[in-house]
């Protein structure tokens, strides 16, 4: 029977695609161990046709009362626990309770951690339960892109080869057939259309609504070719539908609420075709990037530097970064102000100045 190794992934889309890169290393680190991952439910579609992995479990949403939250981390344990792992690795270099408390309450012999930080802020429970861990991996105390501290880890658990991390993604059979009907659809051709995803992953990064209505009407207002595509989840089609019911209707007309309608690998083919990508500091954005789009993010100082800007790697398509800096930059998003003006001050016509340079 081979051995079993678990991975634990209870973070978001973004973090998972700077991670992605990596998952072929565990084949080499681990050889001949059967390689679940757990993952939240909306990473499933990026997974679903992954060859580094051999099963997938996904954890329950969280819940954030206490009750739920302990319901939820017993109901997970009771089952994973119907199999005994040789090994849990729990990556992530940001660490919440929820992560650390299944890591814990799983049967396995060898589990392995980040002595990272903690998710949760002003608590630093992370150094309590470090020692239901027997390997710990210390982290360079440096602030680094969390790509570069993906690698960081590749190199600690002991691969010694050549590392490429380039973010991949995996296409099933029938992910360009739907495409194309989409593409059929809504009129969509080669490099003719432009993405907006007005989602972030944290809800303090939002940008005003009406900013996004004055961009979209000055690129299409400018580019009488183009259409525009709009995607996200579906807990954002009610925004998405806002925006473009505020739109002129020779503008409106152009654009499509694909928000929630199609899932992360369609979202990576739509967005290899496009022109360019425009969104927050999310998921969206990173999925943007590893298909090679044009990308344009509208950024926020709270974690600054740690997962954009990217930086320079020949592999890695670049996004440009829109952002206000001030002098509270990294701030974690424990912000001085009711809003965050590093994401307030910065307009539309800052973004138009980007758009310019592509299209």
């Amino acid at each position: 029977m081979k051995k079993q190794l678990l991975i634990l992934r209870p973070d978001g889309i973004g973090d998972f695609v700077l991670f992605s890169g990596y998952l072929k290393y565990f084949r080499h680190i681990f050889p001949g161990y059967y390689i679940t991952l757990a993952c939240e439910p909306s990473m499933m579609p990026l997974l679903e046709c992954c060859p580094w992995i051999d099963e997938i479990l996904t954890l329950l949403p969280l819940k954030k009362q206490t009750r739920r939250y302990l319901m939820q981390w017993l109901l997970t344990v009771l089952h994973f626990n119907k199999i005994k792992y040789d090994t849990v690795l729990y990556p992530c270099y940001t660490r919440s309770f929820f992560g650390d408390f299944i890591s814990i309450g799983l049967q396995s012999n060898h589990k392995i951690t980040y002595d990272g930080k903690d998710r949760e802020k002003g608590l630093k429970g992370r150094l309590m339960r470090n020692h239901f861990f027997d390997q710990l991996i210390y982290a360079d105390s440096k602030p680094k892109w969390e790509w570069e501290r993906n690698r960081e880890l590749i190199e600690k658990i002991g691969y010694k080869g050549e590392i490429n991390g380039s973010p991949e993604y995996w296409i099933c059979k029938t992910d360009e057939k739907n495409i194309h009907n989409i593409k059929v659809k809504h009129k969509l051709g080669l490099k003719d259309y432009i993405i907006i995803s007005v989602g972030a992953g944290v809800p303090i990064n939002q940008w005003n609504s009406l900013k996004w209505k004055q961009l979209i009407i000055s690129i299409l207002g400018e580019h009488r070719f183009l259409r525009c595509i709009f995607s996200g989840s579906s807990n954002e089609k009610g925004e998405v539908s806002a925006i473009i019911d505020y739109l002129p209707n020779d503008v409106a007309m152009r654009c499509a609420n694909l928000a929630g309608e199609i899932n992360l690998r369609e979202f990576v083919l739509i967005a290899k075709d496009s022109l360019l990508f425009i969104g927050l500091d999310s998921g969206a954005a990173h999925l943007a990037a590893m298909a090679g789009a044009n990308v344009i993010v509208i950024m926020g100082g709270g974690q600054f530097g740690r997962f954009f800007p990217y930086k320079n790697y020949e592999s890695i398509v670049k996004p440009r970064i829109v952002f206000h800096p001030l002098d509270c930059f990294n701030c974690e998003w424990n912000c001085l102000y009711e809003k965050p003006q590093c994401l307030s001050e910065i307009s539309a016509d800052d973004v138009l100045q980007e758009v310019h340079k592509i299209i």
